[in-house]
Formats: C-alpha cells, structure tokens, sequence
C-alpha cells in the first residue's frame, strides 16, 4: 500500500489529466522499489481533491539491444587506432531495465476518451 501511495504522489505532480510513462524509474528513483509491477504506468486523474486515479501499470520489461560496436566507446586522441571492419562493428550488446513495454497511442487515447466519458456522467450526476 505504501507503494501505491508513493505512486500516486508521483502522479500528482504531474498536474495533467493524464500521466504516461514506460520508464518510470526515470523519473521517480522509488519506482525501482516495484519495478516487477510498475516500471510502465497509464493514469488518469479523475479527482485531484478526492484522491481519485485509475492506474495500469506495467512491469519490467529486460531487453537486450545489439548494437554495431560500443556506441559509448570514444576515440583516445594520444592512441588512435586504424578502423578494421572486424574491430569497428564487433557486436556489442546493451541490457535496458526499469522499462515497460511502450504504451501505443490507441491505449492513451482510449484512456482519455474513459476519463472524459467518466467525467461527463460525474458532472450530470452532480
């Protein structure tokens, strides 16, 4: 519970009707904490003074990117070394954690579309 608290005081800051994030940790270095279930996280605000969100979150998502040599690697100016197709291209890999799997336009949009929906029968109710 203390996470989910921490979550949405993160939120909160946000100040938009909507937060999106598949990098969460980025942002908020708690978020490591529950990175297993929240490393992607799809909010909407529907009472900032009620303390009212809906939430989808999603978890961690380890990849492992190739790259065509180290793109980090720089070029020591007191050794410089002759480029070689074996040594300029040696695959290199990159492991990227605390991500979620990117949220897709129809999945925000869908999400706003709810909330305005919710909204629009709140306001007819009150």
């Amino acid at each position: 519970m203390e996470q989910i608290e921490k979550l949405i005081r993160r939120v909160r800051r946000n100040n938009s009707p909507a937060f999106v994030t598949d990098h969460l940790s980025s942002i908020f270095a708690d978020a490591r904490e529950f990175k297993d279930v929240a490393s992607g996280v799809l909010s909407i605000t529907i009472s900032r003074e009620q303390n009212i969100y809906l939430m989808w979150l999603r978890p961690e998502q380890v990849e492992v990117v190739n790259w065509s040599g180290n793109p980090a690697k720089s070029v020591d100016p007191e050794n410089p070394q002759r480029l070689t197709p074996r040594k300029s291209f040696e695959l290199w890999k990159e492991v990227v954690e605390n991500k979620s799997t990117a949220w897709t336009d129809v999945e925000i949009e869908s999400v706003t579309e709810l909330r305005s929906t919710i909204m629009g029968l709140l306001l007819r109710r009150g």
